[in-house]
């Protein structure tokens, strides 16, 4: 039985892009450390921007938000959301099951501290503190606030990103009593498949202005909000290579005109951030990210990193974005950019402009190796105490009962009986092992265009997956106007093992049409193609590629899913 971990978080009090994938990535990475991952919200606070009228039945929009985040990845029973708020009732399990989810998880997770400490959080004694924007905890611990104390007193670990937190760099006071350990956002960097831009624009989203939150030390206020970061390069446009756009809220027609005026181009936010798959889509048609820090972070030198900037990287886009002291934990200079100034911003974007490819290349290299959730995750766990399992691999075969065995050796798929076909498209998706490291180019990429054919496509997925192969190879899996299932089971099958990249086209496109799609995200050097109701055997890639030797022949496919075709 898999150890679990409970992950509370705010994603209905603010259910955009940003947020969501910031908190996927916590629940999806911990899975692939093979734990089992509860999320849950416990943080008394009202969904509102769910909600349409003041009738609205708040408590199960946020658990149909919920429900709807996880689905896509297996996860439909493993979350919980106590409606604090209001009448107190626990949606997705009850309330003695949440009780006992509390008492027998190795660790508790208070994700952006953003939920007030429970007794039944506190009572086991593993909760953990993880704060994704520093500054403000410090200064009050600094001035000596007791409710601030009492907050932390509650947690048995503390985490944050001011990773420069205690070094002669970083200002930020720190407190002798309440030891903070640096991490950072991790990324399962197969959501976020790289691929060739399609705008002419380095971009951003955020919040124009948020005059909330400022801080007083050392008789200075320092802001909270990036409006006034931004007005310091304002002139940036008229020295770029590039077009600079930026999708933002909170900004009105006054602050448009004023960076309008100054060459900036800017799109609304919230559409996209409130669709994480539109809000994904944006930053993978990038050239890259410019963006700004927040004073308190840049004047302090705390070394925070932007949980989005992340993302820009994994999805191999090259980030530009303001000094907060990160260069001195992260590499830049390829990839990523540390400015101060307006010269330094500018003579950053020029640097990308010469080499574009490279400054990809170095992006995703970048999120490999310092973001990769395994490493982050994997650290944070071991300085809070708790030993990483790892999952073990399922052998190299189905697993499938006696008389569904004796249905597909004896039948192409197409004839397939009926409870087998049930079968195949409502088991629950294999959690695979890592066998490949993410970061290893294939070299072969199979390309497998579907639309609808959910049972069959999970066989032919599984196979592959489950078999033997010497030769290091990536599954790209085109789904053309795909019904929810299939694009869902995609998305689960990806998460689970970093060979597969699901590509979800809206549109319809003939097979011709769905495999150049595949095509132009394969990264191996050698191409096979495979039918979405091929059945393949044990070794069969290898055996397939071996024809490849020859330099005359550039690609491969089976002409049928009988393995003895393939041998």
């Amino acid at each position: 039985m898999r150890e679990r971990i409970v992950i509370l978080g705010t994603v209905t009090k603010t259910p955009v892009g940003g947020v969501i994938w910031q908190t996927l990535q916590y629940v999806l990475g911990l899975e692939q450390l093979g734990f089992e991952v509860w999320y849950v919200e416990a943080h008394a606070r009202t969904p509102g921007m769910l909600m349409r009228t003041e009738h609205d039945d708040s408590s199960a929009l946020a658990a149909g938000f919920i429900d709807a985040m996880l689905r896509p990845y297996g996860l439909e029973q493993q979350w919980a959301f106590h409606a604090l708020h209001d009448d107190g009732r626990v949606y997705g399990i009850s309330a003695r099951e949440l009780g006992q989810l509390y008492r027998n998880a190795v660790a508790i997770i208070n994700l952006h501290g953003g939920t007030v400490p429970l007794d039944e959080h506190t009572a086991p004694g593993r909760l953990i503190y993880l704060e994704t924007d520093p500054v403000q905890i410090q200064i009050e611990l600094h001035d000596g606030v007791r409710s601030t104390e009492e907050f932390l007193d509650a947690h048995a670990a503390l985490f944050t990103y001011a990773e420069n937190l205690g070094d002669e760099s970083c200002t930020l006071p720190v407190s002798d009593r309440f030891v903070f350990t640096p991490t950072r956002q991790p990324i399962v960097n197969d959501l976020w498949p790289a691929s060739e831009p399609t705008s002419d624009a380095f971009t951003t989203v955020g919040n124009w202005k948020q005059l909330g939150r400022p801080v007083t030390f050392a008789n200075r206020t320092l802001s909270w909000s990036k409006h006034a970061e931004f007005d310091k390069v304002i002139d940036l446009p008229a020295r770029s290579p590039y077009p600079l756009e930026l999708a933002l809220s909170r900004a009105d027609a006054t602050d448009e005109a004023h960076l309008h005026a100054h060459g900036w181009r800017t799109v609304p936010a919230l559409p996209m951030s409130m669709d994480p798959w539109l809000y994904q889509a944006y930053i993978g048609a990038s050239q890259g990210e410019f963006t700004v820090a927040k004073e308190q972070n840049v004047a302090f030198h705390t070394g925070w990193f932007s949980d989005r900037s992340a993302t820009y990287l994994a999805s191999g886009r090259p980030v530009v974005t303001q000094n907060t002291g990160f260069d001195r934990v992260l590499p830049t200079g390829a990839g990523l950019f540390a400015f101060d100034d307006l010269d330094g911003a500018a003579d950053a974007l020029g640097a990308i402009a010469a080499n574009p490819g490279e400054h990809r290349r170095a992006a995703r290299a970048i999120a490999l190796e310092y973001f990769d959730s395994d490493l982050v995750l994997g650290r944070l766990l071991d300085a809070a105490g708790i030993t990483v399992r790892r999952p073990r691999a399922h052998a190299a075969e189905l697993d499938l009962p006696e008389d569904l065995r004796l249905d597909l050796v004896s039948k192409r798929p197409s004839m397939l009986a009926p409870h087998t076909r049930t079968y195949l498209a409502t088991r629950p998706v294999y959690r695979l092992a890592k066998s490949t490291p993410v970061e290893a180019l294939p070299t072969v990429s199979i390309v497998v265009p579907t639309t609808d054919n959910l049972a069959f496509l999970r066989l032919c997925v599984e196979s592959v997956l489950l078999a033997s192969a010497a030769v290091t190879y990536e599954l790209i899996v085109v789904a053309s106007d795909a019904p929810d299932e299939v694009a869902n089971y995609l998305r689960a099958i990806a998460h689970q093992n970093p060979r597969v990249r699901a590509v979800i086209a809206p549109e319809r496109l003939s097979f011709a049409a769905a495999t150049n799609r595949g095509m132009s995200h394969a990264r191996g050097e050698l191409l096979v193609f495979l039918n979405d109701d091929t059945v393949v055997a044990d070794g069969w890639l290898d055996r397939l590629c071996a024809p490849l030797a020859d330099p005359t022949i550039g690609m491969v496919g089976p002409l049928t899913s009988h393995p003895d075709a393939l041998h």
